[in-house]
């Protein structure tokens, strides 16, 4: 007679370890990968504020937040600055001044470049958090 006997607390710790390390890919990884992303984004607008504007073009910056589980990337005026005050008007016109946009043509010109720098941000966070828990055993 053959007898077999299944330790299931391995599997146990198998889950446990793809838990943790799926967890901290999908919290600190994406938290990385869209700042990273958010990088051009900001670049691209601050070349396309228009000239006359410059205390709007030193107030942009760009803000990553944590939604739950979802992160959330930013570009607009700092608060407390100039900027962030009339930054909305600039980019949508008032019914003085015709709209000047630079957001969201930012957006476009650099989504591209930004979807490549969040991809490889986040493949290489992956492998390094695949390599961190293989280092752990």
């Amino acid at each position: 007679m053959i007898k077999v006997t299944l330790d299931t607390r391995s599997w146990k710790k198998i889950g446990t370890k793809l838990d943790r390390m799926a967890s901290r890919v999908e919290i600190e990884g994406n938290r990385k990968a869209v700042n990273a992303a958010t990088t051009p984004m900001l670049n691209a607008a601050r070349q396309l504020v228009p000239k006359v504007t410059g205390t709007l073009r030193k107030s942009l910056a760009k803000r990553v937040k944590n939604q739950g589980k979802a992160v959330q990337g930013k570009i607009g005026g700092r608060r407390g600055t100039a900027g962030h005050r009339y930054l909305h008007l600039v980019e949508f016109g008032t019914s003085h001044s015709s709209p000047r946009p630079f957001l969201r043509p930012a957006f476009y010109q650099a989504e591209p470049e930004s979807r490549r720098i969040y991809n490889a941000t986040i493949g290489d966070f992956i492998q390094s958090a695949i390599r961190r828990e293989r280092s752990r055993g």
